[in-house]
C-alpha cells in the first residue's frame, strides 16, 4: 500500500476511536504556502536525502500538533520539526534521523531516504540517551497502536473535555502499549533490524546511515585528504573507544 494512503487510513481509524476534542481538532494547515515552503528548505537541508512521502503528506493535510492524546513526545508542525533537526544534527548523531515530535527532551524521528521508499520507520530518543530505539515501522502505525490499544479496551470518549488525558493516558503507554508497538514492527519489513543503535559509536551504525553522515566515505581506503576538501564535515569526530574520525568512517 502507498505510505500516504497507509496513514490516511490509519489517521482516520484513530480518530474514529479517539474522536476529537471541539476545540482545535486536528484538521489542514492555515498557511499551506508555508507549508511548502517549509519542505522545501528542509529538503534542500538535508539533501540528497529528502523527507518520507508520507511525512510530506500529512504535514501538507493535518497540523501534526493537533493530534491529542498521543504517547510521549507530542508531534511537532513542520517548522519547529525543522528548527528540531538544525538543533540535534551534530557530530554525535545521525543525519539520516530527522525530528517529527518533541516533548520535555524527547524525540521521535524518522528515518529519511534517498528515494521515494517507504513507509519511513519510526525511532525514538531523549537527550543524554546512549542510544536510538527503533519504535514503530511507520508513523502510520503509531496511530493504528493508538486506535488499537484505546478499541481493545472498549473505552468511550469522556463527556468533559478537560477529561480526556486522564482517559486515554493509562491505554496509551505502558507495556501492553509497547507490546502492540513491538507486533507492528515484528510484522513489518523492519522485523529484522536492531532495537537499538548506539548514538555515539559510528561503528555500530548501519551503513548507510554512515555514508549519509560521512559523505567523504566513498569506499574502502579513501581518506578525508583524497577527497581533495569535499567533505561536508571534516570536523566530526566521535568519543567512541577508538576515537572513530570523520576520515575513518568508511564501509
Amino acid at each position: 500500500m502507498d505510505p500516504a494512503e497507509e496513514l490516511r487510513e490509519a489517521i482516520e481509524w484513530y480518530l474514529q476511536v479517539i474522536p476529537p476534542r471541539r476545540t482545535s481538532p486536528p484538521g489542514p494547515p492555515s498557511d499551506r504556502a508555508r507549508v511548502e515552503a517549509v519542505i522545501e528548505q528542509v529538503d534542500s537541508a538535508i539533501a540528497p536525502f529528502h523527507l518520507p512521502a508520507e511525512i510530506e503528506w500529512f504535514c501538507r493535510n493535518w497540523r501534526p500538533e493537533a493530534f491529542s492524546p498521543l504517547p510521549h513526545p507530542r508531534l511537532a508542525d513542520p517548522t519547529s520539526a525543522q528548527e528540531l533537526w538544525e538543533d540535534v544534527a551534530g557530530p554525535h548523531f545521525p543525519e539520516v534521523l530527522a525530528p517529527i515530535a518533541y516533548e520535555s527532551h524527547g524525540f521521535l524521528l524518522v528515518e529519511l531516504g534517498l528515494e521515494a521508499e517507504g513507509p519511513a520507520p519510526v525511532w525514538r530518543y531523549a537527550y543524554g540517551d546512549e542510544a536510538v530505539v527503533l519504535t514503530y515501522p511507520s508513523l502510520a502505525s503509531l496511530f493504528r497502536v493508538c486506535a488499537t490499544a484505546v478499541e481493545a479496551a472498549g473505552v468511550r470518549p469522556p463527556a468533559r473535555a478537560e477529561n480526556r488525558w486522564a482517559t486515554y493516558a493509562d491505554l496509551l503507554g505502558g507495556a501492553d502499549f509497547e507490546r502492540l508497538a513491538e507486533r507492528q514492527l515484528a510484522a513489518s519489513a523492519q522485523a529484522g533490524r536492531a532495537r537499538q543503535v548506539p548514538v555515539r559509536d559510528l561503528r555500530a551504525w548501519p551503513p548507510a546511515w554512515r555514508v549519509a553522515s560521512f559523505p567523504c566515505s566513498e569506499g574502502p581506503g579513501v581518506s578525508v585528504h583524497e577527497t581533495d576538501g569535499r567533505c561536508r564535515r571534516p570536523d566530526r569526530t566521535c568519543e567512541a573507544t577508538g576515537r572513530l574520525t570523520y576520515a575513518d568512517a568508511k564501509l
